[in-house]
């Protein structure tokens, strides 16, 4: 169970709202985004079994040196969770590149993105036209140190970015998300799996005594999901009927008998495999037995 919210013009949210749901981050700017969160059972921080676990952010930015990012409780309490703030033309600029992310607290063992640290921070020599996964600290601050006061009440994610610089640079916040430790009561589960778009792919003809190999390059107007968290498969049907799953980038057809074949990509949340994936293709694993 998982708790998020968007940008909406610094209003209130629920506990869910739409994954689709984004707004700009424009320089010089401010931007406020309230979690107003509801029905959790252990309502105090200070309580040894509660506290906020994770947060999930996914976000783009032109600049990342421009932008910073806190996390405030109800009661006030802060923590930094993207920063410092630099302001060096020279710095390498982040255009193209999208951060789907994780900040853990001190008990959880953070696993950041080849060659970068474990404590967040602006100046790390982040690439253009890329995608990062990691999970991190927070730059300034741990998310144990939301230690009093309560669960429920008026989280807020402030954004702030310091430029303008003499091109305007721009970023885009696309997803956040509270995880509480204890997370009884609080009824919000959510799954942002991704297949991603085949449009515009043309039929491909074959012969029977071909090797049949097909790169399939699903486009994703978001990014890939978090391959740690989530699956990609592929099915691969004929005449409405399921003959063969697999998970390669290269779907394999290589001795199939002659027929019109469809493939079709399918998403799941890895935690959820058992209880989606397999059901929703039961019928034919059984099959195979």
């Amino acid at each position: 169970m998982t708790l998020l919210g968007f940008i909406t013009n610094a209003q209130s949210l629920k506990q869910c709202n739409c994954l689709t749901c984004t707004d700009t981050i424009n320089d010089n700017s401010k931007l406020v985004i309230d979690f107003d969160i509801k029905g959790a059972t252990n309502n105090d921080l200070s309580s040894a079994s509660q506290g906020l676990c994770k947060v999930y952010l996914k976000f783009t930015h032109e600049f990342i040196s421009d932008m910073t990012m806190k996390l405030v409780s109800p009661i006030g309490q802060e923590v930094n969770l993207i920063g410092p703030y630099f302001n060096n033309n020279s710095a390498s600029l982040t255009k193209g590149t999208r951060w789907d992310i994780t900040f853990v607290d001190t008990f959880t063992t953070p696993m950041p993105d080849t060659t970068y640290a474990l404590v967040w921070n602006n100046a790390q020599p982040w690439s253009i036209f890329s995608q990062y996964y990691g999970t991190y600290l927070p730059y300034k601050g741990n998310l144990n140190d939301f230690n009093k006061g309560t669960v429920n009440g008026k989280w807020q994610l402030i954004i702030e970015d310091f430029g303008p610089d003499l091109i305007p640079k721009t970023g885009l916040l696309e997803y956040a998300q509270l995880q509480f430790c204890d997370e009884a009561g609080l009824n919000c589960k959510v799954c942002r799996s991704d297949a991603g778009t085949l449009n515009g792919i043309q039929p491909l003809n074959f012969c029977q005594q071909d090797s049949i190999i097909i790169p399939i390059l699903p486009k994703f107007d978001k990014g890939i999901p978090n391959p740690e968290l989530y699956a990609l498969n592929y099915i691969i049907s004929k005449d409405s009927t399921i003959v063969s799953i697999q998970n390669s980038k290269q779907v394999n057809l290589t001795n199939f008998p002659p027929g019109k074949y469809l493939i079709n990509s399918f998403s799941y949340a890895k935690l959820d495999s058992a209880k989606t994936f397999f059901i929703f293709v039961g019928k034919y694993l059984i099959a195979l037995l």
